[in-house]
């Protein structure tokens, strides 16, 4: 009887080893199954991480958009976000190789792509150009008054641009003035308000707030000097020649992201405010009036890029000699949608 039920154990002992060796094989399986799934997902280019550096103002409300409604990722892309000051220091990032894609505007990004490898994709902003305006405080009520006076600039950023530019139309010299650069818009508004600075161009939030300023008033904006800025995506050139596929899966998200920030500027800026504490109140008038978000590349916009680098070197803003032409790689908006780039 003994001799059974000793048995009858060993068999149950070798079964269960058997049903445990089954089981383990199959979630072997499992486990390779995805594991190949995984890498042909990822040699497929579907649910690529790109790392995106974003300016901290509503420039960059349609890349937070079309994250926050899941665009990128309908395309395929994990979209990754840092937020920086301006659209200079997100080129910084992206020469540093610390990020795959930045945002600028016209200025800034021609001041960076003949420094380093880097490729304009697409135009997608254009704000409205009495949105960035010159405010000023004591005797100066004529550009001339400026002569003497510190005025304050945002280095490197387009801003830099509309002084030269503002400075020559009126034949005032760079040496008439003292600038003071600074190095944000908040570090700006802040001299204003304590005296240490004349002069300023603002916009967005920090304009109503300068307007509050007392003393403080109007003496010109962008209209003055004939200048419409234009806001681009640019990218690393070794990025772009080696994933052409997700930079358009990128720009289609953008296109999808534009109409619907129009269609729901409430909503672009309850985001704007939950990201960068942004008042969602000023941001929806911003949206409503100030601002065009279109992704498109044609040839008015190469030409406006060509304008500027032909004053700014010129006038010794930018030194470096390159061609236009080959910071653009128009490619990739061509292949997502080609009625864009005519």
């Amino acid at each position: 009887m003994r001799s059974k039920v000793y048995s009858f154990k060993i068999a149950i002992f070798l079964w269960s080893i058997l049903l445990l060796a089954i089981v383990l094989s199959g979630c072997s399986q499992l486990t390779s199954d995805k594991e190949a799934a995984s890498d042909k997902e990822s040699s497929s280019g579907e649910r690529q991480k790109v790392s995106i550096a974003l300016d901290s103002g509503v420039f960059s409300l349609p890349f937070r958009l079309a994250g926050d409604k899941g665009l990128f990722k309908k395309y395929g892309v994990d979209a990754e976000f840092a937020t920086y000051s301006f659209g200079i220091d997100t080129l910084n990032t992206v020469i540093t190789n610390q990020a795959d894609i930045g945002i600028a505007m016209d200025y800034a990004a021609l001041t960076r792509v003949g420094k380093g490898d880097l490729k304009i994709v697409s135009r997608f902003a254009i704000p409205n150009s009495n949105r960035r305006q010159l405010l000023v405080k004591g005797n100066i009520n004529k550009p001339e008054d400026l002569k003497g006076k510190r005025v304050g600039v945002q280095s490197g950023t387009v801003v830099e641009y509309i002084w030269a530019r503002y400075l020559e139309k009126y034949n005032i010299k760079k040496t008439d003035i003292t600038i003071e650069p600074l190095t944000s818009t908040a570090e700006i508004y802040t001299a204003f308000e304590k005296g240490e600075i004349d002069g300023a161009w603002f916009d967005g939030p920090f304009l109503d707030k300068a307007k509050n300023v007392a003393g403080a008033k109007f003496l010109a904006d962008l209209n003055n000097i004939d200048f419409i800025m234009r806001g681009y995506v640019v990218a690393s050139g070794d990025f772009v020649q080696k994933n052409p596929e997700t930079i358009s899966k990128i720009l289609k998200a953008l296109n999808e992201a534009n109409p619907y920030i129009k269609e729901h500027p409430d909503e672009a800026a309850d985001l704007a405010f939950k990201e960068l504490k942004l008042p969602a109140d000023k941001v929806q008038e911003e949206v409503k009036r100030d601002w065009v978000f279109d992704i498109t590349f044609n040839q008015d916009d190469i030409k406006h890029l060509q304008d500027i680098l032909e004053w700014t070197q010129k006038n010794g803003l930018i030194k470096e000699k390159f061609n236009i032409n080959d910071k653009i790689a128009v490619a990739p908006l061509e292949q997502a949608l080609p009625d864009k780039t005519n």
